[in-house]
Order: C-alpha cells, then structure tokens, then sequence
C-alpha cells in the first residue's frame, strides 16, 4: 500500500472543520506519544551499559563502592525507564480511543449524510464491512505504524549508532543484517499478498453470508429451513478452513525464511563477538554488543506485522476514502431559504423521476396542486408510483425532470435540514425502532419538546392504553427495532412518534397494511382525528378504502402517471381504476 493512500485518509478528514480541529489535537497527542516513545528506547538502550561495567570489572579489582554505582545505575536506569514505559503506554491509550472516537464518529456522521439512493443500493452487511471493520483495520494500521513500527525503527538506528561507535566492522554488520532482512521482508511480501487477497475475497463472501442468516433469522425459522441454511454456511466455512490450510502452510514457509535471515546473522555475530573480544577478554564489549542486536534481532518480527497491517489496512483505508468522498445527490442547497414552516401550496410540477438503476420512469410528467391543510389519498396498484410521489416529496430523491414547490419556493432551494426537522413526518409500512424505552423512542425525534407531550401524542395515535398495560409502562424496553411489541403496536408507536414533531406536512406511507382490525380502527380514528383538526396537510397512501373515505383530494396514480384526481365520490362514479380496485376490497381482494 502507498503512503498515499494514508495522506488521501487525513486530507479527506480534514475537510470538515471539526475534524480538522480534532485531528490537529490527535497530532500533538501523537507528538506527545513520539517524544516519549524515543525516550523510552533511549532508556532501554542505555540500560545495558551499566551491565557492560559490571562484567568489566571481573578484569579489574572492583570495589564493593563501584559495585554499589553500577548497581544503583541499573536501579536508576531501569526504574526511570519504568517509569517512561507507563507514561508512554497511558498517553498512547489517550490517542488509540480519541482517534477511535474521531474515525467511529466521522465514519456513522458521514454515512448517515448520504442519500436514500446509496443506502437503497447496499445491503447492512456492507455498510458494516464499510465501517466496522475497515475502521478497525485503519485504527490498527495507525496504531501498529504509530506504535510498534516507529519504535522498531528508533530501536533499528540506534542500535546501528551504538554499534559504529564500538568498531566500523560491527556497525557494517548492524546495517547489513537489517538490509537482509528487509529484503527478504519485501520480496516474502511480494509472495503472501495474492495470498492475503484470496482469504479477503473468500472471507467477505461469508460475512454477507452470516449478516444474510442474522438478518433473515424469522423467514428461516418460519419456513423451518434453519437447518439447511446453517448447513450450508458451514459447508462454506469448512471450504474457508481447508483453503486456509494450504494458504497458511505457504505463509509460514516465507516467515520461515525471514527467520532464518534472523537465525543466520544471530549466529554470525556470536561469531564475530568472539572473535573481536576472546582474545582481549573484553567481556564487557561482548556483553553489550550482543544484548543490543538480541534486542534489535527481538523488534525485527515487528516489521513483519506492520506489512501485514499495511496490506490489511491498505485496503479498508481506500474503501474508506472512496466512501468519505461520496458527494450525496440530495444535499443543502448554496443558500437555502426558511420561513419557519412548510404550510404552503404543495404543488408538482411537470415531475418526472427516473431511478439510477432505473430503465423507465418511476413518475411520469405529474402535474398537481395541494392546498394546505388538507387531505389527499393516493392510490393504484402495487408499483404505480405512491411511494415514489411520497419519497421525491420527503425529498429522499430529486425528481429527474420538473419542481416540487411549497410554499412557491422549489424543495430544492428550502433549507433541507430544517425542512426534515420541522417540516415533514413520515409513518412508513417498515417501521423502524430502536433499541431503548417507549418514551425515548417518542422523544428522539424532537428532544426539545416538553416532559409528558409524548404521552399526548400516544394518545392522539390510540398507543397511550397499551403503552401503559407495559411493564415499566412509557419506560419499558422494547428490544432491538421494537421485537417486544405487535406488528400493530408497532405501528401505532410510529404514528406518535410522527405526531411529536407536529409537522407542516404528514405522509403516511401504508400505515395500515400490517394492522390486524382492532389497531386498524385504532389507526383510522387517529387518522380521522388529524384530518378534522386540518393541523397539517396530510398524505395518505393506502390500498384499503375505509381509511381514505375522507380525504379531500384523491390521487389515482398508474404505471407512474397520473391517471385521475378527484374526491373519493367523483372517482367512485367516473375512474375505471379507482372503481375497480374498491370493487376489489369489496370482494376481499387487495392489489397490495
């Protein structure tokens, strides 16, 4: 992997001011950590001198007052060098969790930041890949650089001074040993990378495998093909292990020839040690010489990590610049416009959309005027439009051709943030919860809303009697995406959540697909209830009648065009798609 690659990572970190301020904070803790890193191996490397003095004086009378200093220089020496140890470690704990905040954080902000497009297009167990794992592998290919490679290196040079200081021929020996191996490092690497590659590949197919099985665990338990399923997963695993056998053994061979690069130059300096000082008795010289290369011989392995973090890491680096660079479609506009609501005339004009993996149009040339505070129903058959009408108006897509205007300003120009946040509610046929209380479920999505309004938003929504039959009544928990409650509760849970940021515009999106008939009623008289306060201008799409009956606009919509607009009795009377999907409710039969 090129050092580009990283300079790519930190230049596109720095783009968001923030993170530009955080990461300049991170390189003065990495300084920090550095300084003392030096320190540290300055320490461990003067530590063998006072030993070299000890052996030296069997050749001479040592006094028990010499012995005393040499002694308390290895106390000295080594309880400093402690000392700096400790406080490296806890400065470079310092840096490995903010830098993990930094990457964690910017990483799920940037994610979230990109449109509805991009998530439609990959799966969960991407995105984790993107994250999860590739953040990982980044924080230790930083760490592993940052921490065991620089000090590998300072141990390395410092090692080869000392060794020129005692005679040319050991600091040509020092310098030799460490070209070799780096050699053999380079040219093993050339090797193990298609390697490495091939377990990646293989690896990542049964990650998506494995996320497949978590994800889809109550369709496999429904159809009782668990079994089949986990049989399979394992006869991919077991593929994974006899592949890994023969990859590994290949691996170990090349470690094995750098190790030999080790064990050769090892035994050729005990050699040369005894050459150079047997004859003089220098058994001091002799100590220090081969204490210093044993300790550099002891680092070298580190080299050999830190080009498999590199190659690991190289990779996860560059998915990770590829998705930091993504530039959404749907973002804030150069000078976004605000009037503190969304309460005007909604308006379509001349809208047409066509998806990026689209080959023909979503909607087709939709022209239509919506007052405020009024109702309208969208209907048809399945596919002809009513999600995509609902999404270009959450402005999850632009439209491809045309405006949508509110208020006689283009969505497009309205300041996107405050338009999702005070603008606009949603209640989706996927309803999505998460991991905490009832309450907190409500609250989440306008924190700054008074204690004690989610529970009157409960109630408007007919979830305020079952909410409190709960354990721990609003404070109870409800799972990981609300597992603990009923489809229909569910749902009813959704609608107060929607209903707690009292939107200027209110979309519900088949709210009523999944409820059994009590929660039907349940959701209708709240629907009905909005409705008759005209507190919003509300979308309903809907195949079932009964909940459209009093919208005071109806939209037909086929095959992504506009086939009728009126209210539910002209309709009924003239449209020949409108009268024929009633006429199929009637019969029981739903074009859902």
């Amino acid at each position: 992997m090129k050092i580009s690659v990283i300079k790519n990572f930190f230049a596109e970190l720095k783009k968001e001011p923030p993170v530009a301020e955080e990461l300049n904070v991170l390189k003065r803790q990495a300084t920090y950590v550095f300084v003392w890193l030096v320190i540290a191996e300055v320490f461990l490397f003067a530590q063998i001198y006072p030993v070299k003095w000890f052996f030296d004086g069997f050749r001479h009378a040592m006094s028990y007052r010499m012995l005393l200093v040499i002694c308390g220089a290895i106390f000295v020496l080594y309880g400093i060098g402690s000392l700096v140890r400790c406080e490296m470690d806890n400065r470079r704990n310092q840096f490995y969790f903010r830098f993990w905040k930094l990457l964690w954080g910017y990483g799920h902000r940037k994610e979230l930041r990109l449109d509805t497009a991009w998530h439609v297009a990959h799966s969960t167990g991407e995105k984790e890949s993107v994250l999860a794992k590739n953040i990982l592998k980044a924080e230790n290919l930083i760490d592993n650089m940052l921490f065991d490679t620089v000090p590998t290196c300072v141990r390395i040079v410092l090692t080869c001074i000392g060794m020129w200081w005692i005679g040319w021929q050991f600091g040509l020996f020092a310098m030799g040993t460490v070209m070799l191996y780096a050699a053999t490092l380079f040219r093993n690497e050339t090797n193990i990378a298609p390697l490495r590659k091939s377990f990646r590949a293989q690896m990542k197919r049964i990650e998506r495998d494995g996320t497949e099985l978590t994800q889809n665990w109550r369709t496999l338990k429904q159809f009782g093909i668990e079994e089949e399923q986990a049989n399979e997963h394992e006869e991919k695993l077991m593929q994974l292990c006899v592949d890994e056998r023969w990859r590994h053994r290949a691996f170990t061979a090349y470690l094995v020839r750098q190790e030999h690069v080790v064990t050769v130059t090892r035994a050729l300096m005990y050699y040369i040690v005894a050459c150079a000082f047997f004859p003089t008795m220098n058994a001091g010289l002799a100590v220090l010489v081969t204490m210093w290369m044993e300790r550099m011989f002891t680092r070298m392995s580190n080299l050999t990590d830190f080009q498999r973090h590199m190659n690991e890491g190289g990779e996860a680096v560059a998915e990770l610049v590829e998705q930091f660079s993504i530039i959404p479609d749907i973002r804030q506009a150069n000078e976004p416009r605000w009037d503190g609501s969304a309460r005007g005339t909604i308006e379509f004009r001349n809208v047409s959309l066509s998806y990026p993996d689209g080959k023909q149009d979503a909607l087709k040339d939709i022209n239509l005027l919506v007052q405020p505070n009024t109702t309208v129903a969208l209907v048809g058959y399945s596919g002809g439009g009513k999600t995509t009408f609902a999404s270009l108006l959450a402005r999850e897509y632009d439209p491809t051709e045309g405006s949508i205007m509110i208020g006689g300003v283009d969505l497009h120009d309205i300041d996107y943030a405050r338009y999702r946040k005070q603008g606009i509610s949603i209640v989706s046929q996927d309803v999505q919860l998460f991991d905490t209380t009832v309450r907190e479920n409500i609250r989440m999505v306008r924190p700054d809303a008074l204690q004690g309004y989610e529970e009157i938003c409960a109630q408007r929504a007919y979830a305020d009697e079952f909410i409190r039959e709960l354990r721990d009544g609003y404070d109870t928990d409800i799972g990981e995406d609300g597992i603990r409650l009923s489809g229909g509760q569910r749902q009813r849970l959704a609608i107060a959540r929607a209903l707690y940021r009292d939107p200027d515009i209110l979309i519900f999106d088949e709210a009523t697909s999944s409820l059994d008939a009590v929660s039907q009623e349940y959701v209708q008289k709240a629907t009905e209830r909005l409705i008759a306060e005209r507190a919003c201008t509300i979308f309903i799409i809907a195949h079932r009648f009964s909940t459209i009956m009093s919208a005071d606009l109806v939209v037909v919509l086929n095959d992504g065009k506009l086939e009728a607009v009126g209210t539910h009795e002209e309709l009924a009377r003239g449209n020949g798609i409108y009268r024929r999907l009633r006429d199929l409710e009637m019969r029981g039969v739903f074009c859902e």
